[in-house]
């Protein structure tokens, strides 16, 4: 979806944790079941900074690190898909 073609909202994003030091990160305004809810994936590393594995939904995946879950969530909301 075009941002050009088509007003976009941002999703709600949701983190739902794997482990302790790991979490799924989903839309939640899609069904839970829905696999193109999930937009990727955060570990927390040792270095105390969280990595992020973008899916790209048929556009490969992008790696990225934050500071904080905040910025994951934060870089969601400006990058709607």
């Amino acid at each position: 979806m075009s941002l050009l073609s088509k007003a976009v909202s941002a999703p709600e994003v949701e983190f739902q944790p794997i482990s302790p030091s790991e979490w799924r990160v989903s839309d939640a305004r899609m069904a839970a079941g829905d696999a193109g809810s999930i937009l990727g994936f955060v570990e927390k590393t040792p270095d105390n900074r969280f990595q992020l594995l973008q899916l790209g939904h048929g556009h490969g995946v992008t790696w990225m690190s934050f500071q904080s879950l905040s910025e994951v969530r934060d870089h969601f909301t400006r990058h709607a898909a």
